[in-house]
């Protein structure tokens, strides 16, 4: 992916996280036409740039 998209697709998930329940869908159609993609595609990118926390460690590790 270029540099380009990828300020673009993080930009669009930082919005994506603070919109609501009913406006998030709505957005991100909006988003993936405007970025002449597939929402299905859309979500796949945002996946790949979004930082995704670490597993927790189990609290009966002994």
């Amino acid at each position: 992916m270029n540099p380009a998209l990828n300020e673009r697709l993080t930009a669009v998930a930082a919005h994506a996280d603070t919109l609501g329940r009913g406006g998030k869908s709505a957005y991100l159609k909006r988003q993936a036409a405007e970025l002449g993609m597939s929402l299905a595609t859309l979500y796949r990118k945002l996946e790949a740039v979004s930082v995704k926390p670490g597993r927790k460690r189990a609290q009966r590790r002994g």
